[in-house]
Formats: C-alpha cells, sequence, structure tokens
C-alpha cells in the first residue's frame, strides 16, 4: 500500500505554489516591467545620425514625441524644453544644451545610454537620467562641450 507522509504533500504542494508564483512573473505585463506601462511607441522611421548632436537638430521640435531607446526598450517621449546650460555664450549655444522630455505613463523613469530618434531629427546616443521631481517623469539629456 503506498503511504503519503505530511513532508511529502507539503512538498508537492510548495513546489505547486512556486510554479504558479514563478509563471506570473513570467506574464508579458509583469516581464516587460515598466516598459508595458508607457504610451505606445509611434511608427516612424529614425533619421540618420548626423555626427555630434547640436541644439538645432532639436530647435523646433518641443512637443513632439521622440523614441529614447535603453538597452533595446523603447520608451515614447515628449520633448518639453532645451535649456542652456552654463558656461553658455549666449543664449542658444549650440554645444552646451539640456533636453528635457517628458516620460508619460510610468512610475519610474530609466536612467542610462539611450538612442534617441525621431522622423525629422538625426539621431543621437546621449545620457539620459531622471530630472527634476518624480511625479513629473521627466527624463534629461545633457550636451555639453566645446566646440
Amino acid at each position: 500500500m503506498l503511504e503519503v507522509s505530511r513532508r511529502a504533500v507539503l512538498a508537492v504542494g510548495a513546489g505547486a505554489v512556486g510554479a504558479v508564483a514563478v509563471g506570473a512573473f513570467a506574464t508579458p505585463a509583469v516581464a516587460g516591467g515598466i516598459a508595458q506601462l508607457a504610451p505606445a511607441i509611434p511608427a516612424f522611421t529614425p533619421a540618420p545620425s548626423a555626427g555630434l548632436p547640436v541644439r538645432s537638430h532639436f530647435a523646433g521640435h518641443e512637443g513632439e514625441t521622440f523614441v529614447a531607446t535603453f538597452a533595446e526598450t523603447p520608451f515614447a517621449v515628449t520633448l518639453t524644453a532645451i535649456d542652456d546650460v552654463p558656461p553658455a555664450i549666449g543664449t542658444g549655444d549650440e554645444n552646451r544644451f539640456n533636453l528635457i522630455f517628458t516620460v508619460p505613463g510610468l512610475p519610474e523613469v530609466p536612467s542610462g545610454i539611450a538612442e534617441i530618434t525621431h522622423p525629422e531629427v538625426p539621431a543621437a546616443t546621449l545620457f539620459a537620467s531622471p530630472a527634476g521631481d518624480s511625479t513629473k517623469r521627466q527624463l534629461q539629456a545633457l550636451v555639453n562641450r566645446d566646440a
């Protein structure tokens, strides 16, 4: 006759609970992390890179949607401002500026090397990081170099 101990029943039960828990974290909604909460990525063909990014590449595109791709994970972001960076040589220095993006719908804003793309703006690879009040979900990409 087959004897089943309490220890064997508990071990099988704990294994089943563990398998269910692991399965829940493998679902696309959870496995995709914060990218799942972001707005849909716009479909466009990115403009090719044009060397080092300069202010005039981005000027006039405030309020437009860009795509910031971190480690192959794209996020839709909106360019909200192009700020001067001291010591700017007057207003509008081509080589010293700070791009401010809003990232709607995300509880956390990513940080790291990002490829910033747009259909009309040359693609740029920049370090981007969260900025300001966390409730505003802002992302900044700083360009600060000598001419």
